[in-house]
């Protein structure tokens, strides 16, 4: 029998990312290029970095406060927060190449990619420390240091812990 060989050491090791919360904010970029602005309206809102650093710091509150989904659109406010991070990291590699979004399916193709590797390349070992250190990795940011991929890797394993409660809070919604 012939083995195969597949030449992938020292590559990113994407598959421990955690999905459930890169879709969660793919889903809110869809949201906002679908319904409310469009595809990467963010690249040219005035004063961008500083105004989606604001909107991040919203969306943590409101979760840390116990409003886990946004009453706008019905998706976790972690998601929105990912989001905002994945759109000033977007403003630091302006690379993403949009489209018109048509069809109802989520646009995976809406998450700023040129972002995601140096993401991946940061993923945390399993802890349950997740809001802690999504917060000290985005205010180290804010002060000046590279941590925005860091910060991002942790907020994505946060969504991914969440979920439950995620369901919970649509489901009582929506009764």
């Amino acid at each position: 029998m012939t083995v195969g060989q597949k030449h992938d050491t020292g590559k990113l090791p994407y598959e421990l990312l955690p999905l459930s919360g890169l879709y969660e904010i793919a889903r809110v970029l869809t949201y906002g290029a679908r319904d409310k602005y469009a595809p990467c309206n963010y690249m040219y809102v005035e004063n961008g970095k500083s105004r989606y650093t604001a909107a991040c710091w919203r969306h943590i509150s409101k979760h840390m406060q116990g409003q886990i989904l946004d009453n706008e659109t019905n998706m976790p406010h972690l998601a929105h927060a990912g989001c905002c991070m994945f759109m000033i990291g977007a403003l630091n590699y302006p690379v993403q190449d949009c489209h018109p979004t048509t069809g109802e399916n989520v646009r995976m193709d809406l998450v700023p990619f040129a972002v995601l590797d140096t993401v991946v390349a940061c993923l945390p070992a399993n802890t349950e420390r997740h809001a802690e250190q999504t917060l000290e990795a985005w205010t180290a940011f804010l002060c000046g240091q590279d941590t925005l991929p860091l910060a991002i890797a942790h907020l994505l394993n946060w969504i991914e812990h969440i979920r439950p409660q995620h369901t919970g809070a649509l489901a009582a919604r929506v009764a």
